[in-house]
């Protein structure tokens, strides 16, 4: 596995781990879990148990461990590690926000006069909903995205070009991109995607890479669907990181176009409408100072 390409989860590891400590930290500060030895216990149980959660889904970032798992296994203990780790942070921000507000009520409160302050009053009630709606964000957040992940919409959007030839004008052109067909999206939802992009009667198909996430993903599967794109003019793609990653990029181009659909790499096709025509280059995921 080249090293760049662990960087980034690295990174991500580090700040989940530290959101992590930082909320450890801040925590026993609440006077509820501060009195009882047995809330300690359990905070320090968890948090053990969520930097083992961290670790496990960095790990299945290297083919030599999570090749020795079922593909959904592997997949799958990674989404939830970074799904968990994404709650952790937000509920670590939330946290550092509840104390920032505490502090300003407890000094609000010191300048009232001990009658005033051992009454409920507005302000006061608004800080505390304050305070639940910090903490139910991250979660909310986290859910709706679990949720709506699966939730797939067209978009149409309208390119204006000064000067374009007249015969471009009213060219359709799909695109399918970062389908990462894997156990978080199934072959149905990708054809019920290729039938949305089939019903705009595109002019071309273009389909732009990460077909899968990871070795075993069902590439097969995703290379059929993508072969039922419907284009007059046919289908271009190029490749993206996922297919350098998985290794993937010879099968992915002789495979794609045996189905119609012409990967680029480094390499270019000229397409003709009316009398018009568009140049159309394609390369590879492009590493770090590698030259195009």
């Amino acid at each position: 596995m080249p090293n760049f390409r662990i960087f980034p989860d690295l990174i991500l590891l580090g700040v989940s781990v530290a959101a992590q400590a930082i909320l450890t930290t801040l925590v026993p500060g609440i006077p509820e879990v501060r009195k009882s030895l047995i809330r300690k216990r359990v905070l320090g149980f968890l948090t053990a148990a969520n930097i083992a959660l961290f670790t496990l889904g960095y790990l299945m970032v290297f083919r030599r461990i999570s090749g020795h798992l079922p593909v959904p296994l592997a997949t799958w203990t990674q989404g939830i590690a970074l799904t968990w780790a994404m709650l952790v942070s937000g509920l670590c921000v939330a946290t550092l926000v509840w104390k920032i507000v505490s502090w300003f009520k407890r000094r609000a409160l010191r300048e009232k006069d001990t009658q005033e302050a051992e009454q409920p009053s507005r302000r006061r009630q608004f800080l505390h909903a304050s305070q639940a709606l910090l903490f139910a964000a991250p979660v909310a957040a986290t859910a709706f995205g679990i949720v709506r992940r699966n939730n797939l919409r067209m978009t149409e959007v309208d390119i204006r070009i000064p000067n374009l030839h007249k015969d471009l004008d009213g060219l359709r052109i799909v695109q399918v991109t970062d389908v990462h067909l894997s156990a978080f999206l199934s072959e149905a939802e990708l054809a019920h995607a290729i039938d949305m992009a089939n019903e705009t009667r595109p002019h071309l198909a273009l389909m732009t890479g990460d077909l899968i996430t990871m070795r075993g993903d069902p590439l097969d599967a995703c290379l059929r669907q993508l072969g039922r794109l419907r284009a007059d003019a046919g289908g271009l793609g190029c490749l993206g990181n996922h297919e350098m990653y998985t290794g993937t990029e010879k099968y992915v181009t002789e495979q794609g176009r045996r189905l119609g659909i012409d990967f680029l790499r480094k390499e270019n096709r000229e397409l003709r409408f009316g009398n018009a025509s568009i140049n159309f280059a394609g390369v590879d995921y492009q590493t770090t100072h590698t030259p195009y």
